[in-house]
């Protein structure tokens, strides 16, 4: 469900820039002094600038590099969900509120950096009246927290390392601290990240956590997003997790062409995965290139506890799922096609869905051929699913619009055969430099199978997010 700006998009862009603006190797320069991967603003498209200031002068003392040197951002604005399924959950909800991030200069490779957010802290009730939950878009609820506090060390350009309340934002199964679709922070970990660039375009990270804090939330708990409160889905329960570790390997040749990933993951009882994709960009003119993408995973029960009472976790996961995908870009349009398979025995864990506690209801898991509504790993499906989306850019890139259509075909009779068509829209003006306006509308068509109810088996949903990032 939301947009994910992945390697892919970015090879594209430097692409298409033209030979003379191509960036040196994007995992060479993950780790250096002006890298703050903590920040979640950091590679915000919105507009806004990051403030970094770093002098590089021996001659700074302490607390001139401490708070002159550093990053910081503070994002503010109003979001709505709207919709006979607004957000995924049913009813129209409504929320403000800011949130913030600073992180001081590096002396002998250490800072310490911080985050928080404030949403609807007045007049929640009066905004959203009875329908007040912990909607993971649209937090209608109060929340006030400390979502990051957490040391960072860093090593020349090899080695960065963070422990305590932290941010992962390079991990594909696990949900970011930024997308341009909340206004809300989605999630933030109590844990600990490494990562480093041991040469020759490899970048290795290894992590761990035991807890987690989501949109609306305040505090870290050991819950998952199957959790009920935050939705429904076929694999809710409300079993928790006593932590989750997992290592990746990420691979860019010189001029960021090509990019393989290699992730493995252990989530205390929701099972084990495994995952790799890999893509690559082939430039026809400064203007022309077409890309393509191919992925693969296995997720099994190898680590699900099986002390919770009730828990349907601690066997039968078995999934395999694949997916390719395939594109064009001219200048200001791109066209992409893609597919992807879920399939397991039918003994399996919901005939072989995949088990993501950390991305399912957020929509942030990395399948190719994801709807907005229609998504294999928030339903819990096993199938085929195909799309088809475009992307036009006008006025110097600051506008985007993006038309979307979505076919499932499965063995569940309810959803088989389902289509979606979404569009959305985000447009950040040059004029005022960090305002930005992210929109969406999404139609979902399914089969109904008991057609003497009268009750239509279409929905829709659409939100509106307005935020400026300083």
């Amino acid at each position: 469900m939301n947009n994910r700006i992945s390697i892919l998009v970015a090879c594209c862009c430097v692409t298409l820039c033209g030979a003379e603006e191509i960036t040196p190797n994007l995992n060479s320069i993950f780790i250096s002094s002006n890298s703050y991967i903590q920040n979640p603003y950091a590679n915000s498209p919105s507009g806004g600038k990051t403030k970094i200031n770093n002098s590089d002068s021996e001659s700074d003392g302490v607390w001139e590099t401490l708070f002159s040197d550093g990053t910081y951002n503070i994002n503010s604005g109003l979001t709505g969900g709207f919709g006979s399924k607004a957000n995924g959950v049913g009813g129209n909800t409504y929320a403000y509120g800011s949130s913030a991030f600073a992180q001081t200069g590096r002396l002998a490779g250490f800072s310490i950096g911080a985050g928080a957010t404030v949403m609807n802290p007045l007049f929640a009730k009066k905004l959203n009246g009875l329908n007040i939950n912990n909607d993971l878009f649209v937090p209608s609820n109060q929340q006030i927290a400390i979502t990051q506090s957490f040391i960072d060390y860093q090593y020349s350009n090899i080695v960065d390392a963070n422990i305590g309340y932290i941010s992962i934002n390079n991990s594909p199964w696990l949900s970011p601290a930024y997308s341009n679709n909340m206004l809300s922070i989605p999630a933030t970990y109590q844990g600990a990240l490494v990562n480093m660039y041991p040469g020759s375009g490899w970048l290795m990270t290894a992590l761990a956590f035991n807890g987690i804090q989501t949109s609306g939330e305040n505090g870290f708990t050991g819950e998952t997003f199957y959790n009920q409160k935050y939705g429904l889905t076929p694999l809710s329960n409300n079993a928790s997790s006593n932590g989750t570790i997992a290592f990746g390997a990420n691979y860019l040749t010189a001029d960021n062409t090509y990019n393989l990933r290699l992730w493995g993951y252990q989530f205390d009882n929701f099972g084990s995965m495994l995952y790799g994709d890999t893509s690559i960009v082939v430039p026809l003119t400064t203007q022309v290139s077409l890309n393509f993408a191919a992925q693969a995973g296995l997720d099994n029960s190898f680590g699900a506890n099986t002390a919770y009472s009730g828990n349907p976790y601690y066997s039968g996961i078995n999934s395999q799922y694949a997916g390719a995908q395939a594109g064009i870009g001219i200048d200001w349009f791109s066209l992409v096609i893609a597919a992807n398979t879920v399939y397991g025995p039918s003994s399996s864990l919901g005939n072989g869905a995949i088990v993501a506690p950390y991305s399912t209801n957020l929509g942030t898991d990395p399948l190719y051929a994801e709807g907005w509504m229609t998504n294999l790993v928030n339903g819990g499906m096993t199938g085929n699913i195909y799309k088809i989306s475009s992307s036009l850019n006008f006025l110097d890139n600051t506008l985007s619009i993006t038309p979307n259509y979505v076919t499932f075909y499965g063995n569940n009779s309810y959803e088989n055969n389902t289509q979606e068509a979404y569009i959305t829209t985000t447009y950040s003006p040059l004029q005022i430099k960090g305002l930005s306006f992210f929109a969406v509308f999404a139609y979902e068509w399914q089969q109904d199978p008991q057609p003497s109810i009268a009750q239509s088996p279409n929905s829709w949903t659409s939100s509106l997010v307005t935020t400026y990032l300083w």
